[in-house]
């Protein structure tokens, strides 16, 4: 991988986690991350227009990763709506990074070697310790813990789709534009049968951030394609999991969430275990 490319991927892994900090900063994180995912496919609209859809073959992926997507939105907000960001982004990102693996064992048939199955064990630990390492204030009760495991477990299932999906499809671009147009579709329904009322209490001065924070998800996501398509796949998702570390640290800096050193050490040891598992460790 190029330093060029290394530089590309770590931004777009801090914008991938400023713009979790900015649906976490709202009064109302579970309205802020519906109207983002709106907001991403109105910007994502008119670019479909332009690049058009990806090839047939990929609809039906397409149709269960829409479901997915719309399904992360909901379990995003409503875990950043009783969590904090440097507890439900890690322990999110790394059940997720998880399952997919453990998903890909049991239905690819990819072999998890010893040294991964070793791996995944620290994963857990790691888990463990960003889950109740954080101070009082801002520790995961069970009822909070389940948003979060959800979440997680959202993660886990649309990337194993897409796995298949992208690859399907003929152009990534093309399938990550038309899945966003298809995430704002389904949250949209979602939001006007059960949350019209509370989406409409947004207050205007948070529209800029709103759109900010759709802006930075899509394009963090096309950063992340562009190093794909120049460098191995396995080195860009390694290097774009350093998001991890940065939405812990956004958390602690800019969001003031006091935390202590076993959380600290339970972070870096998911973002390692992550890190170890997409290289194939």
């Amino acid at each position: 991988m190029s330093y060029s490319i290394l530089a590309l991927v770590l931004a777009a892994a801090v914008l991938d986690a400023l713009q979790h900090c900015l649906i976490k900063s709202g009064v109302d994180p579970f309205a802020r991350a519906l109207a983002v995912a709106l907001a991403g496919g109105l910007i994502a609209a008119p670019a479909v227009m332009v690049v058009g859809l990806p090839d047939a073959a990929a609809l039906p992926w397409l149709a269960a990763s829409v479901v997915a997507g719309t399904l992360y939105w909901i379990a995003l907000g409503w875990a950043y709506q009783s969590g904090a960001l440097a507890v439900v982004f890690p322990l999110s990102r790394g059940l997720g990074v998880m399952l997919t693996a453990v998903g890909s064992h049991v239905l690819v048939g990819e072999k998890l070697s010893p040294g991964q199955a070793m791996v995944l064990c620290a994963i857990l630990a790691g888990l463990a310790l960003v889950t109740f390492g954080m101070r009082p204030k801002n520790r995961l009760t069970l009822t909070t813990l389940i948003p979060s495991l959800c979440l997680g477990i959202v993660i886990g299932t649309f990337t194993l789709i897409d796995v298949i999906g992208v690859r399907v499809s003929g152009s990534a671009l093309q399938y990550c534009l038309a899945l966003y147009l298809g995430n704002a579709v389904g949250v949209g329904i979602f939001a006007a049968i059960r949350h019209g009322p509370r989406l409409a209490r947004i207050r205007p001065d948070a529209l800029p951030g709103i759109i900010a924070s759709a802006g930075l998800s899509i394009a963090a996501y096309a950063m992340i394609l562009f190093g794909f398509a120049h460098a191995p796949a396995a080195l860009v998702a390694a290097v774009a999991e350093a998001s991890i570390a940065f939405a812990a640290l956004l958390g602690f800096v800019l969001l003031r969430e006091p935390t202590r050193v076993s959380h600290s050490i339970g972070v870096l040891v998911i973002a390692a275990g992550v890190v170890m598992l997409r290289l194939g460790v």
